[in-house]
């Protein structure tokens, strides 16, 4: 039996737990090295991945990649682990082993204090007044104590670890001071916690999509506070996540998409099951009024109502989970029967289809009327007759157009000898 090719991954991001998983699916053996106990909680379960805990020097690095003739070298590391990169890229080139970097990719901001090192961070906060949500994590949070009356003003998130919460209380940062929470997190969450510990500094990293970063602006926006930036270090070269398992395997990233009727647009006539997709989503396409009635899910959105736009935004993202928010079900004249169309062509993309509320079922049952005999038909887009199928049916439910308002569907109506009708 032929042995798999061996890889070696050095994680602690979720592009890292992501691409493990993905390889060890595909075939490949898979040592995936973690700096913490709480890193290896979070591996994927597969018998093609064995991890290692602990961290290593870059002669360390360079010795574990001789002794089991690793031939290539991922490094899905933190974009801000910068050390951490150098040491695996000079272990690799001791040893002669391809390094490949996955690169997180960056979000656009704007309105930000942005410092180059913790140090300036520090340097500017004690310029200022008023309190602080560090959201930095706890590896460098001994640095925050330098920050005049840090006590009371920081208030620290970090990982809900025994280790990472008693090296917190050490230096001062514990009770009210310290949230100890596993992210990323929703707008909401950020806001809600900024607006407990009254906030009028958010200090964060440019920490990608995928580590919450745009749902941090957006909460420091609605709340007032001020965001300070810790800039990310400069990387050059490197891969996406995609990118990096299309040159490894010859497919890019298993994505899923869902396909998720919202229903009439205001959330409380969601299902459960629309719900749900809208939670896993790290992103959610649709057009502005879609949008507009999942706001309060606070994910990254795209605005967009163009198949072909959607289908090329799904290939391009990063996310490897995405819902696209399409008024009433799916089922009735739905733009969802041309996107599964378009993105079967695509196979490592799953397409899940979530039913929704439509607009005929809604309509009947406010009035308490059956639709089992109903002809419906949609002229949203389409042309139809809508005379002859009044005059055909008993029932005739349809979805006017845009461009045609009720009241000149009426005096269609009219004109065809149909003024008796009810509607």
């Amino acid at each position: 039996m032929m042995s798999r090719e061996k890889i070696l991954v050095f994680s602690g991001t979720t592009e890292g737990k992501r691409m493990c998983e993905t390889l060890a699916k595909r075939g490949f053996s898979v040592t995936m090295c973690v700096a913490t106990e709480y890193g290896e909680k979070v591996v994927p379960e597969n018998e093609n991945v064995n991890v290692r805990v602990g961290r290593l020097d870059a002669d360390e690095i360079a010795a574990l990649i001789k002794s089991e003739n690793f031939k290539k070298v991922i490094d899905a590391t933190h974009p801000y682990a910068a050390l951490v990169s150098e040491n695996i890229r000079c272990a690799c080139e001791k040893s002669s082993a391809e390094y490949m970097r996955v690169l997180r990719k960056s979000c656009a901001y704007s309105d930000v204090i942005e410092v180059g090192s913790i140090k300036e961070a520090v340097d500017f906060l004690n310029e200022t007044q008023g309190n602080v949500l560090l959201t930095t994590g706890s590896k460098e949070l001994e640095q925050f104590t330098a920050v005049k009356n840090y006590k009371d003003r920081i208030f620290a998130r970090v990982l809900s670890t025994a280790d990472v919460t008693a090296k917190c209380a050490q230096i001062g940062f514990e009770g009210k001071n310290l949230f100890a929470m596993q992210g990323p997190f929703c707008s909401e969450m950020n806001m809600a916690m900024l607006k407990q510990v009254d906030a009028k500094y958010l200090v964060t990293k440019e920490s990608g999509a995928s580590g919450g970063f745009e749902e941090k602006l957006s909460a420091a926006k609605k709340t007032g506070a001020k965001v300070v930036l810790i800039k990310r270090p400069v990387e050059l070269e490197g891969y996406s996540s995609s990118q990096l398992l299309e040159k490894l395997t010859g497919r890019g990233a298993d994505k899923t998409v869902y396909l998720v009727g919202i229903g009439m647009g205001n959330p409380e006539n969601m299902t459960l099951e629309a719900v749900h997709a809208f939670e896993e989503s790290e992103l959610i396409i649709g057009a502005g009024r879609m949008l507009e009635a999942v706001a309060q899910f606070g994910k990254k959105t795209v605005n967009e109502y163009k198949s072909d736009v959607i289908v090329s935004t799904v290939v391009q993202s990063d996310a490897q989970s995405i819902a696209v928010a399409l008024s009433g079900d799916i089922g009735f004249y739905s733009g969802a029967k041309l996107l599964r169309e378009k993105l079967s062509v695509y196979d490592n993309i799953s397409v899940v289809n979530v039913c929704g509320i439509s607009s005929v079922v809604y309509l009947c049952a406010k009035l308490g009327m059956s639709w089992q005999d109903m002809h419906v038909m949609s002229m949203h887009g389409r042309t139809e007759n809508l005379a002859a199928a009044v005059e055909k049916n008993e029932k005739t439910f349809t979805i006017a157009g845009s461009g045609r308002a009720v009241n000149e569907l009426m005096a269609e109506l009219c004109a065809c000898s149909l003024g008796n009708v009810y509607v």
